[in-house]
């Protein structure tokens, strides 16, 4: 008897599970949980990165997760050198501005 598989599908802001990450959902069909995880990234516009996770039922996620992941969408948002930088110059301003007050 195989055990049936299950794919989780969790969110990242950014691409990052320590920023904010939360599960979207729990399928039992891998091309419903990659359908999910693309239209969750761009209904988010980019912002959140989606990883689908293949787990057996009563059975732990193996603790190095990357051996797990299934699928993973485009990573729209990545940040570019330029737009590191835009950042770091808004930063400035902004803790400019807050030290004004």
């Amino acid at each position: 008897m195989t055990d049936k598989m299950f794919y989780i599908v969790e969110a990242l802001r950014w691409g990052d599970r320590e920023n904010h990450s939360y599960i979207l959902g729990l399928y039992s069909d891998l091309d419903r949980a990659k359908s999910a995880a693309d239209a969750h990234s761009e209904y988010r516009g980019g912002k959140y990165m989606c990883q689908v996770f293949q787990c057996g039922m009563d059975s732990e996620v193996d603790s190095d997760w990357s051996n797990s992941i299934m699928y993973q969408t485009k990573e729209t948002y990545q940040i570019d050198e330029d737009s590191e930088r835009v950042r770091s110059i808004l930063r400035a301003i902004s803790k400019d501005k807050k030290g004004q007050q």
